[in-house]
Protein backbone atom coordinates (compact mmCIF):
# COMPACT_ATOMS: atom_id res chain seq x y z
CA UNK A 1 0.00 0.00 0.00
CA UNK A 2 0.97 3.81 -0.62
CA UNK A 3 0.86 6.65 1.24
CA UNK A 4 -0.41 9.34 -1.29
CA UNK A 5 -2.63 12.06 -2.78
CA UNK A 6 -6.60 11.04 -3.21
CA UNK A 7 -7.56 11.14 -6.74
CA UNK A 8 -11.08 10.80 -8.56
CA UNK A 9 -9.45 7.88 -10.68
CA UNK A 10 -9.12 5.74 -7.40
CA UNK A 11 -12.72 5.60 -6.52
CA UNK A 12 -13.90 4.20 -9.48
CA UNK A 13 -11.08 1.31 -9.43
CA UNK A 14 -12.70 -1.91 -8.46
CA UNK A 15 -11.70 -2.37 -5.19
CA UNK A 16 -12.17 1.17 -4.39
CA UNK A 17 -16.04 0.85 -5.54
CA UNK A 18 -16.86 -2.70 -4.17
CA UNK A 19 -16.20 -1.25 -1.05
CA UNK A 20 -18.01 2.20 -1.17
CA UNK A 21 -21.19 -0.23 -2.43
CA UNK A 22 -20.68 -1.64 1.09
CA UNK A 23 -20.63 1.31 2.20
CA UNK A 24 -23.97 2.93 0.57
CA UNK A 25 -25.59 -0.36 1.64
CA UNK A 26 -24.94 0.55 5.60
CA UNK A 27 -25.13 3.82 5.21
CA UNK A 28 -28.77 3.55 4.08
CA UNK A 29 -29.96 0.51 6.29
CA UNK A 30 -28.44 2.99 9.00
CA UNK A 31 -30.22 5.82 7.96
CA UNK A 32 -27.12 7.80 8.39
CA UNK A 33 -26.48 11.76 7.46
CA UNK A 34 -27.09 11.92 3.81
CA UNK A 35 -24.54 14.09 2.08
CA UNK A 36 -25.47 14.13 -1.16
CA UNK A 37 -26.13 18.33 -1.39
CA UNK A 38 -23.07 18.64 -0.18
CA UNK A 39 -21.18 16.42 -2.57
CA UNK A 40 -22.87 18.27 -5.43
CA UNK A 41 -21.44 21.13 -4.65
CA UNK A 42 -18.05 20.43 -3.67
CA UNK A 43 -17.09 17.00 -5.93
CA UNK A 44 -16.72 17.90 -9.47
CA UNK A 45 -17.07 14.20 -9.94
CA UNK A 46 -20.06 13.18 -8.10
CA UNK A 47 -22.74 13.30 -10.78
CA UNK A 48 -20.94 10.13 -11.99
CA UNK A 49 -22.00 8.53 -8.34
CA UNK A 50 -24.86 10.57 -7.96
CA UNK A 51 -26.40 7.85 -4.99
CA UNK A 52 -29.06 9.17 -2.45
CA UNK A 53 -28.68 9.01 0.33
CA UNK A 54 -24.69 9.20 0.97
CA UNK A 55 -21.83 9.84 3.11
CA UNK A 56 -19.46 12.69 2.48
CA UNK A 57 -17.70 12.58 -0.78
CA UNK A 58 -14.21 12.85 0.35
CA UNK A 59 -15.09 9.65 2.11
CA UNK A 60 -15.50 7.60 -0.75
CA UNK A 61 -11.14 7.73 -1.65
CA UNK A 62 -10.55 8.19 2.25
CA UNK A 63 -12.60 5.00 3.34
CA UNK A 64 -11.34 2.34 1.13
CA UNK A 65 -8.04 4.02 1.33
CA UNK A 66 -7.68 3.03 4.97
CA UNK A 67 -9.21 -0.58 4.98
CA UNK A 68 -7.52 -1.86 2.61
CA UNK A 69 -4.19 -1.01 4.20
CA UNK A 70 -5.46 -1.76 7.33
CA UNK A 71 -5.26 -5.75 6.39
CA UNK A 72 -8.18 -6.52 9.01
CA UNK A 73 -8.76 -9.90 10.34
CA UNK A 74 -11.13 -10.37 13.07
CA UNK A 75 -10.57 -10.24 16.63
CA UNK A 76 -8.04 -7.15 15.81
CA UNK A 77 -8.54 -4.65 18.31
CA UNK A 78 -9.25 -1.20 16.77
CA UNK A 79 -10.03 2.48 17.41
CA UNK A 80 -11.71 5.07 15.28
CA UNK A 81 -10.32 8.55 16.88
CA UNK A 82 -13.26 11.40 15.79
CA UNK A 83 -15.49 8.64 14.67
CA UNK A 84 -18.83 10.59 13.83
CA UNK A 85 -21.83 8.76 13.13
CA UNK A 86 -20.39 7.00 10.11
CA UNK A 87 -20.56 3.49 7.18
CA UNK A 88 -17.03 3.66 8.82
CA UNK A 89 -17.19 2.34 11.89
CA UNK A 90 -20.58 0.23 11.65
CA UNK A 91 -17.90 -1.95 8.47
CA UNK A 92 -14.94 -2.04 10.74
CA UNK A 93 -17.45 -3.58 13.67
CA UNK A 94 -18.40 -6.20 10.97
CA UNK A 95 -14.73 -6.90 9.89
CA UNK A 96 -12.64 -7.26 13.32
CA UNK A 97 -16.07 -7.79 15.56
CA UNK A 98 -17.94 -5.19 17.68
CA UNK A 99 -16.81 -6.09 20.66
CA UNK A 100 -12.68 -5.07 19.17
CA UNK A 101 -14.20 -1.61 17.67
CA UNK A 102 -13.40 1.41 20.24
CA UNK A 103 -15.12 5.07 19.09
CA UNK A 104 -13.83 7.97 20.38
CA UNK A 105 -15.66 11.57 19.48
CA UNK A 106 -16.33 14.20 22.26
CA UNK A 107 -19.49 14.82 20.92
CA UNK A 108 -21.68 12.49 22.29
CA UNK A 109 -25.16 12.99 21.10
CA UNK A 110 -27.19 11.17 23.34
CA UNK A 111 -30.65 12.82 22.51
CA UNK A 112 -32.23 11.54 19.01
CA UNK A 113 -34.40 15.03 18.91
CA UNK A 114 -31.15 16.75 19.40
CA UNK A 115 -30.10 18.98 15.83
CA UNK A 116 -26.66 19.05 15.04
CA UNK A 117 -24.49 20.07 11.72
CA UNK A 118 -24.55 16.24 9.97
CA UNK A 119 -20.89 16.07 9.47
CA UNK A 120 -20.15 15.57 13.65
CA UNK A 121 -21.15 13.86 16.47
CA UNK A 122 -21.54 10.16 17.15
CA UNK A 123 -25.24 9.50 18.45
CA UNK A 124 -26.36 7.05 20.70
CA UNK A 125 -28.64 4.88 18.55
CA UNK A 126 -26.07 4.20 16.12
CA UNK A 127 -23.33 3.04 19.35
CA UNK A 128 -26.24 0.78 20.80
CA UNK A 129 -27.62 -0.36 17.11
CA UNK A 130 -23.55 -1.31 16.09
CA UNK A 131 -22.99 -2.68 19.43
CA UNK A 132 -18.95 -1.16 19.32
CA UNK A 133 -17.57 0.18 22.29
CA UNK A 134 -17.63 3.76 22.81
CA UNK A 135 -15.94 6.71 24.86
CA UNK A 136 -16.45 10.58 24.88
CA UNK A 137 -12.98 11.46 24.69
CA UNK A 138 -10.64 14.28 22.44
CA UNK A 139 -8.13 13.32 20.66
CA UNK A 140 -5.91 15.07 23.43
CA UNK A 141 -6.76 12.80 25.87
CA UNK A 142 -7.54 9.45 25.20
CA UNK A 143 -8.97 7.07 27.76
CA UNK A 144 -7.27 3.79 26.57
CA UNK A 145 -4.02 2.10 28.44
CA UNK A 146 -0.70 2.18 26.40
CA UNK A 147 0.05 -0.51 23.21
CA UNK A 148 -3.93 -1.38 23.12
CA UNK A 149 -5.08 -1.30 19.63
CA UNK A 150 -3.88 -3.31 16.94
CA UNK A 151 -5.45 -0.69 14.23
CA UNK A 152 -5.54 2.53 14.56
CA UNK A 153 -8.12 4.96 12.59
CA UNK A 154 -8.00 8.98 12.48
CA UNK A 155 -9.42 10.22 9.22
CA UNK A 156 -9.99 13.84 9.00
CA UNK A 157 -9.86 15.15 12.23
CA UNK A 158 -6.07 16.49 12.55
CA UNK A 159 -6.77 19.51 9.70
CA UNK A 160 -9.59 20.86 12.01
CA UNK A 161 -6.55 21.32 14.96
CA UNK A 162 -5.30 24.55 13.41
CA UNK A 163 -2.05 24.40 16.01
CA UNK A 164 0.46 22.29 14.61
CA UNK A 165 1.64 21.56 18.34
CA UNK A 166 -1.46 20.82 19.53
CA UNK A 167 -2.05 18.09 16.29
CA UNK A 168 1.27 16.51 17.56
CA UNK A 169 0.27 16.25 20.96
CA UNK A 170 -3.07 14.54 19.90
CA UNK A 171 -0.40 12.40 17.45
CA UNK A 172 1.21 11.66 20.47
CA UNK A 173 -1.72 10.14 22.11
CA UNK A 174 -2.20 7.82 18.85
CA UNK A 175 1.29 6.77 18.54
CA UNK A 176 0.58 5.43 22.33
CA UNK A 177 -2.28 3.59 22.19
CA UNK A 178 -0.57 1.50 19.26
CA UNK A 179 0.43 -1.64 19.95
CA UNK A 180 4.25 -2.74 18.52
CA UNK A 181 3.70 -4.07 14.89
CA UNK A 182 0.57 -2.20 14.82
CA UNK A 183 -0.70 0.31 11.93
CA UNK A 184 -1.68 4.09 12.63
CA UNK A 185 -3.97 5.27 9.14
CA UNK A 186 -4.22 9.02 9.09
CA UNK A 187 -5.99 10.39 6.11
CA UNK A 188 -5.77 14.57 6.57
CA UNK A 189 -6.32 17.83 3.86
CA UNK A 190 -3.36 19.44 2.63
CA UNK A 191 -3.67 22.48 0.66
CA UNK A 192 -1.49 24.18 -1.92
CA UNK A 193 -1.73 27.99 -0.57
CA UNK A 194 -3.29 27.05 3.10
CA UNK A 195 -1.17 24.88 5.51
CA UNK A 196 -2.89 22.91 7.51
CA UNK A 197 -1.19 19.84 7.72
CA UNK A 198 2.20 18.51 6.88
CA UNK A 199 2.44 15.07 6.09
CA UNK A 200 6.30 14.54 6.28
CA UNK A 201 6.18 16.33 9.40
CA UNK A 202 3.55 14.01 11.30
CA UNK A 203 5.98 11.41 10.13
CA UNK A 204 8.80 12.75 11.93
CA UNK A 205 7.09 13.70 14.93
CA UNK A 206 5.36 10.56 15.48
CA UNK A 207 8.61 7.70 15.71
CA UNK A 208 6.60 6.15 13.10
CA UNK A 209 7.74 4.49 9.84
CA UNK A 210 5.83 4.69 6.45
CA UNK A 211 4.51 1.46 5.34
CA UNK A 212 5.57 0.31 1.72
CA UNK A 213 6.79 3.73 0.50
CA UNK A 214 5.33 7.79 -0.11
CA UNK A 215 3.87 8.98 -3.10
CA UNK A 216 4.21 12.39 -2.88
CA UNK A 217 3.31 13.59 -6.44
CA UNK A 218 0.39 16.48 -6.66
CA UNK A 219 -2.64 15.45 -8.70
CA UNK A 220 -3.39 17.10 -11.67
CA UNK A 221 -6.79 17.92 -10.68
CA UNK A 222 -7.79 19.21 -7.34
CA UNK A 223 -10.14 16.28 -5.37
CA UNK A 224 -12.50 18.92 -3.59
CA UNK A 225 -13.70 22.39 -4.35
CA UNK A 226 -13.69 24.82 -1.11
CA UNK A 227 -14.14 27.59 -3.22
CA UNK A 228 -10.91 30.03 -3.48
CA UNK A 229 -8.73 27.36 -1.33
CA UNK A 230 -6.66 24.78 -2.90
CA UNK A 231 -7.30 21.56 -1.07
CA UNK A 232 -6.15 17.94 -1.14
CA UNK A 233 -6.75 14.90 0.61
CA UNK A 234 -3.78 12.47 1.65
CA UNK A 235 -3.68 9.26 3.08
CA UNK A 236 -0.86 7.51 5.60
CA UNK A 237 -0.36 4.74 6.53
CA UNK A 238 2.04 4.28 9.27
CA UNK A 239 3.98 1.29 11.51
CA UNK A 240 4.94 1.11 14.93
CA UNK A 241 8.49 -0.63 14.69
CA UNK A 242 8.48 -3.29 17.25
CA UNK A 243 12.36 -4.15 17.34
CA UNK A 244 14.61 -3.32 19.54
CA UNK A 245 17.89 -1.93 18.42
CA UNK A 246 21.45 -1.31 20.42
CA UNK A 247 21.40 2.04 22.28
CA UNK A 248 24.97 2.08 22.65
CA UNK A 249 27.87 1.14 20.51
CA UNK A 250 28.79 -1.79 22.62
CA UNK A 251 25.21 -3.43 22.50
CA UNK A 252 24.75 -3.04 26.10
CA UNK A 253 21.47 -0.83 25.98
CA UNK A 254 18.39 -2.26 24.36
CA UNK A 255 15.87 0.76 23.18
CA UNK A 256 12.84 0.19 21.36
CA UNK A 257 13.34 1.31 17.54
CA UNK A 258 10.61 3.90 17.76
CA UNK A 259 12.17 5.67 20.64
CA UNK A 260 14.97 6.00 18.78
CA UNK A 261 13.37 7.65 16.14
CA UNK A 262 11.69 9.79 18.71
CA UNK A 263 15.20 10.81 20.11
CA UNK A 264 16.62 11.47 16.51
CA UNK A 265 13.39 13.66 16.04
CA UNK A 266 14.88 15.82 18.94
CA UNK A 267 18.30 15.73 17.83
CA UNK A 268 16.89 17.20 14.37
CA UNK A 269 15.20 19.86 16.18
CA UNK A 270 18.14 20.76 18.20
CA UNK A 271 19.86 21.69 14.75
CA UNK A 272 17.07 23.63 13.36
CA UNK A 273 18.38 26.27 15.28
CA UNK A 274 21.30 28.09 14.83
CA UNK A 275 24.64 28.13 16.81
CA UNK A 276 23.77 31.06 18.80
CA UNK A 277 20.14 29.74 19.41
CA UNK A 278 21.43 27.12 20.88
CA UNK A 279 24.29 28.59 23.01
CA UNK A 280 21.43 31.20 24.42
CA UNK A 281 19.67 28.01 25.28
CA UNK A 282 22.20 26.95 26.62
CA UNK A 283 23.61 29.78 28.97
CA UNK A 284 19.59 30.09 29.92
CA UNK A 285 19.62 27.09 32.08
CA UNK A 286 23.42 28.16 33.48
CA UNK A 287 22.63 31.76 33.93
CA UNK A 288 19.31 33.35 32.75
CA UNK A 289 20.26 37.24 33.80
CA UNK A 290 23.25 37.05 32.19
CA UNK A 291 21.57 35.32 28.85
CA UNK A 292 18.66 37.43 29.07
CA UNK A 293 20.94 40.65 29.13
CA UNK A 294 23.49 39.60 26.16
CA UNK A 295 19.71 38.66 24.71
CA UNK A 296 19.14 42.33 25.07
CA UNK A 297 22.14 43.74 23.91
CA UNK A 298 21.85 41.47 21.23
CA UNK A 299 24.96 39.42 21.29
CA UNK A 300 23.21 36.05 19.98
CA UNK A 301 22.26 37.37 16.44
Amino acid sequence: MVSRFATEEDIFTDSFWDINETLLKINKELSLPDHHEINSNRFGWWKKIDRHPSFYGSRFWEYPFALMGSDLTYGLKCADVGCGTTPFTAFLAEKVGSENVTGFDPDFIESESEKRHSAFGIRKNFIETTGINFLPDSLLNLSATDEYFDRVFCLSVLEHIPDFEVQIQGLNELVRILKPGGRLVLTIDVGINTILTRPLDLIRHSGLIPLGYIDYRWPQERFVNYGDSTMDVFGLILEKPDHLINGDYEGRVKIKAQKANTKYKTLYDHYLMSYNEALFVKEMRMNRPKALLKHLLGKYK
